[in-house]
């Protein structure tokens, strides 16, 4: 969801701006037009070193936890990262941290 090019106005964007299903974790009950409950639309990582809460409700403080809450249509991307190796994961991270 979070790619890097959602199209020529936004490039390095990271984002799909799509809905996705977040999963019964994150579900904040809310129901806006198309959006239900658990429904979030992917946020542009721009400026993710400058964020001090992450998450589409906040409740994470850094990029692990925000990556390791993700459920639902994102689970299986949460799997693939949490099975990184060590070296891998903390590449992941710190290139997150130069956007």
């Amino acid at each position: 969801c979070h790619r890097p090019d959602p199209g020529p106005q936004a490039p390095g964007a990271y984002t799909d701006l799509c809905l996705h299903d977040m999963g019964p974790a994150l579900d904040n009950h809310i129901i806006d037009k198309a959006a239900r409950g658990p429904d979030f639309r992917t946020p542009p990582l721009w400026g993710l070193r400058h964020q001090r809460t992450l998450l589409h409700h906040g409740g994470a403080r850094t990029p692990h936890e925000a990556i390791a809450l993700h459920g639902g249509e994102a689970a299986a991307a949460r799997g693939r990262y949490l099975a990184l190796r060590e070296a891998d994961r903390a590449a992941l991270l710190a290139f997150l941290e130069t956007l």
